[in-house]
């Protein structure tokens, strides 16, 4: 029989408990191993990756190839990746990182020296070289719904490109003055660094031989050119 609860007392009701909050998991990717065996598969996987984007295309290059070229399983594989857009995405981020670091702008005192200009630009394409096979990689990636995660981690890093060229921009315009059309910074950013990856990507990235340095001198001062006409120039 139900026990009835006595006038004034609380019914014995039990309590729902919350649901523990979710905690947030980074990507795999992200999650980097804590022995030394476990680092050294995924750097040799990574590796194997590396290999398999530069002969098949990204398209073309499925797990089962790079756990062949790596001589391991499918098991180690998914043990420190999600997928194949999630080794590329640690592939490519290093490589990203060195890109990022020598698109640094010049120094605001020779943000319109056209010399500097093209230390500058040169200094992005010689980055880009090495890497050049693995940066087009990311490029078809990119451009293909499949890489949803991988665009949105190429995106951020390529903003950060193009805010060093709008940074660059503002330095030009504290000493010559606005742009006399009126384009904002952010567009014009946008504009450039388009134009200077275009060139990197169908110079250097579809080009399987190693550049020679004058061919590097030469997009150096292409797009330095470029950029000072169309922000420096236009000022005087």
């Amino acid at each position: 029989m139900r026990k009835v609860p006595a006038i004034g007392q609380t019914p014995n009701v039990p309590v729902a408990r919350a649901s523990p909050s979710p905690v947030e998991t980074p990507p795999r990717a992200e999650r980097l191993p804590v022995t030394a065996k476990g680092r050294a598969m995924r750097a040799r996987l990574v590796a194997s990756a590396v290999e398999c984007f530069a002969a098949n295309g990204y398209h073309a290059t499925a797990v089962a190839d790079i756990t062949a070229t790596a001589g391991t399983s499918h098991g180690n594989f998914y043990r420190y990746f999600d997928n194949v857009d999630d080794v590329l995405l640690a592939a490519v981020a290093p490589a990203l990182d060195r890109l990022l670091a020598a698109a640094r702008h010049p120094d605001p005192a020779e943000a319109t020296d056209l010399a500097a200009l093209q230390r500058w630009q040169r200094s992005f394409f010689a980055t880009y070289a090495p890497d050049r096979v693995l940066l087009a990689t990311m490029r078809e990636a990119a451009a293909i719904d499949r890489a949803e995660g991988f665009t949105t981690a190429w995106r951020e890093r390529r903003g950060r490109f193009v805010r060093e060229i709008e940074a660059w921009i503002g330095h030009v315009t504290a000493t010559l003055g606005p742009d006399p059309d009126g384009v904002p910074a952010a567009e014009l950013a946008e504009a450039l660094g388009s134009m200077t990856e275009q060139l990197a990507y169908l110079n250097l990235g579809l080009v399987r031989a190693e550049p020679e340095p004058t061919r590097l001198d030469e997009l150096g001062r292409a797009a330095a050119v470029a950029y000072h006409r169309t922000v420096v120039g236009c000022r005087k």
